[in-house]
């Protein structure tokens, strides 16, 4: 279980800093829409869908080639990923509380000044889900990380959203819609 986590939050960070630093740059243009509403984005097995905003845009194999669902909106430096853990990888036993432990565990110690908030109980496609907010600098950027687990069926899911701090405030709620709008077949 460790070992496939630390394989997915290694490869998670090294796509943050890409992500980041594209849209930063500029280097990727994106035309933002004047339409409002939102979209459905499906995973590629059609198993995980999340509403997204008509803004944002699919970033399948952009972000993490281990995630199931990618999405971002990358010149506002807005991003979403989805992982799936079948039950039979993880510690038998394990608590919602403590595979969030491992996993923002893992992600904080890749960060220079991190800070970690209070843990706050969210609701995901209505499973109860355990939901960490911490941030901290990577590379020179300081970045704001919300990570949820819950588990459904025989899998445990792992939702990350994350921005920059500077704009954490602004785009929190936006981030925070996506990611709970998971839903599993």
């Amino acid at each position: 279980m460790k070992r496939k986590i630390y394989k997915s939050l290694a490869a998670t960070l090294a796509c943050v800093l890409l992500a980041m630093s594209l849209g930063g740059c500029n280097i990727i243009k994106l035309v933002e829409t004047m339409q409002q509403g939102n979209e459905t984005l499906t995973s590629s097995d059609g198993h995980y869908t999340i509403t997204i905003p008509a803004t944002w845009t699919d970033a399948s194999d952009q972000l993490n080639r281990l995630a199931v669902l990618e999405a971002m909106q990358s010149v506002k430096e807005k991003y979403v990923v989805v992982f799936s853990y079948d039950k039979d990888d993880v510690d038998e036993g394990m608590t919602h509380k403590e595979i969030l432990e491992v996993l923002v565990d893992e992600m904080f110690s890749s960060l220079t000044g991190g800070k970690r908030g209070e843990d706050t109980p969210a609701t995901i496609d209505g499973q109860t889900a355990l939901t960490a907010e911490f941030s901290g600098k990577m590379e020179n950027m300081d970045i704001v990380y919300w990570l949820s687990v819950f588990e459904k069926g025989d899998e445990w899911i792992e939702v990350v959203g994350w921005t920059l701090k500077s704009k954490a405030d602004s785009y929190k709620t936006e981030i925070q819609d996506v990611m709970y709008s998971l839903k599993i077949s």
